[in-house]
């Protein structure tokens, strides 16, 4: 704790020296150790503003900077970059962070540089779980298309019926984006007959968007019972039942005021 104290007077002494030269590189380097000497004190420091476009990182930098910057274009290069140092001990750790960072990214509304950092991930680190994630952003950033013959590859090589399921429903997703409903339900289809759950889930509001609540019933009747479904399905499931309950058309002949008290 010593050396952190040490080093927190250093970046002090630094930041003035920055400010007098007005070297804005140089500042925000000060500004991101003394982010992560408040993260080593235990602290929760807030996300870093941005450094200037055309910022010239150092190297290990921009591992250092992904963790301290909020989401946005100059957070992802700084992740893409953290990702391709070659030999990181803690690459483990990088990976886990920049999938985090893909649905905060998302979340922020900047499905692009979502969807470039899911695909460097499953470039990076290849699974039904990563494909499926990076099928997802590609899709919110319009490069459904662009996606799709590297899903196609993957499903075309799943072994597992699990992975095959969890792929097809990721494939609806993006025929969803391209505006092929049809195709996407046969993805869905496939998958919900392999136990996917998320599979009926979309494809049960599909059917209630069309007002096919008999046929989303029957979707969704092999999975309602089962533990541990999301609650998204059971709530696809009552609207089901409740749109499929026959309605009783009023008598016109009769007023509100002629109706026996109950």
């Amino acid at each position: 704790m010593r050396r952190v104290y040490a080093l927190t007077d250093l970046a002090q002494e630094r930041r003035i020296v920055a400010l007098s030269r007005s070297d804005a590189d140089d500042l925000f380097r000060t500004r991101l150790l003394q982010w992560h000497l408040d993260r080593l004190r235990g602290g929760a420091p807030e996300a870093l503003d941005p450094p200037r476009a055309g910022f010239s990182w150092l190297g290990h930098e921009p591992w250092f900077a992904a963790r301290a910057l909020g989401p946005g274009p100059l957070r992802v290069e700084a992740m893409l970059r953290a990702l391709d140092e070659a030999g990181a001990p803690d690459r483990a750790a990088r990976l886990a962070a920049a999938d985090q960072q893909v649905r905060s990214e998302l979340a922020a509304a900047n499905p692009g540089g979502a969807a470039d950092l899911a695909g460097r991930l499953d470039e990076l680190d290849p699974g039904p779980a990563r494909c499926a994630l990076a099928a997802w952003a590609a899709a919110q950033a319009g490069r459904a298309a662009e996606f799709e013959p590297r899903l196609a590859a993957r499903l075309a090589s799943a072994v597992d019926l699990a992975d095959e399921a969890l792929l097809r429903v990721a494939r609806a997703r993006l025929r969803l984006a391209a505006g092929d409903e049809l195709g996407a339900r046969v993805d869905l289809g496939a998958a919900a007959a392999a136990g996917s759950a998320d599979a009926a889930t979309l494809a049960a509001r599909l059917l209630l968007e069309r007002g096919e609540a008999d046929r989303a019933r029957v979707f969704l009747r092999g999975f309602v019972a089962e533990p541990g479904v999301p609650d998204s399905l059971r709530a696809l499931w009552a609207l089901a039942v409740v749109d499929g309950i026959p309605r009783l058309a009023a008598d016109p002949a009769e007023s509100p005021a002629n109706l026996p008290v109950r």
